[in-house]
């Protein structure tokens, strides 16, 4: 993505492009729960050195537009892009059309270079090589499998969170908890008890987490408690 700097000199800014809502939420109306929410996405790509990370609005006007006017509207007017780099089973355009050798030959006319990246696996427990997507990270953390989770996410799954103030029950027993209050957009591991790290500050502590349900008068919340 091209910017100015104070010298007026061009600036490829190395940026990440996503949508919002998720295209999946859109045309099937259900809320989409997310693996990383957005503050922690940012937060993510700021430390691998991604300086931009730009959310398209995605409406029916923009999941109408063909392949070629995606290109040229999307990629080549508004984000002013100079190189891309997708995976090889990249779709794009009205109803998928558009696939990554499209892109590539369309890109082109805009000199904009487009690389296409080998899918992401990782090595089960057969010893076989899995293709790494969304959906098989959300269903190991709906088994509780944080390893397999991992594996496929490159990194620890994580859950950011304020400390908010509880029934302060644990204390009573002499087993104090953090209770923490996640963005409720965030996906959540299958209910149960799991070893973890607390990142405060500069400090990791080892703790035990409770995720699980707690009945109240309007029906049931979901509550995330730790205990270092």
């Amino acid at each position: 993505i091209d910017s100015l700097d104070s010298g007026s000199q061009p600036h490829v800014c190395p940026s990440v492009v996503s949508f919002t809502p998720h295209p999946r939420e859109f045309f099937t109306g259900e809320k989409r729960q997310l693996l990383t929410p957005i503050p922690q996405k940012a937060k993510l790509l700021a430390d691998i050195g991604i300086e931009q990370l730009i959310l398209l609005p995605f409406n029916r006007d923009l999941a109408s537009l063909s392949p070629e006017q995606f290109v040229e509207r999307v990629l080549f007017q508004q984000l002013q892009a100079k190189i891309v780099s997708v995976g090889r089973d990249f779709r794009f355009g009205y109803q998928r059309k558009g696939t990554g050798t499209d892109l590539k030959n369309l890109a082109a006319k805009y000199d904009i270079e487009v690389q296409l990246n080998s899918l992401h696996t990782y090595q089960n427990s057969g010893g076989e090589e899995v293709r790494v997507s969304s959906s098989l990270i959300r269903q190991a953390l709906s088994e509780g499998k944080i390893e397999t989770a991992n594996q496929m996410l490159g990194r620890a799954y994580s859950l950011w969170g304020k400390v908010v103030t509880g029934k302060q029950l644990g204390r009573t027993i002499g087993f104090p908890t953090a209770n923490l209050d996640i963005a409720p957009e965030k996906f959540l591991p299958r209910f149960g008890v799991y070893a973890v790290d607390v990142l405060l500050a500069d400090t990791t502590l080892q703790g035990v987490m409770n995720i699980g349900r707690r009945p109240t008068v309007a029906g049931e919340y979901t509550t995330n408690e730790v205990h270092i």
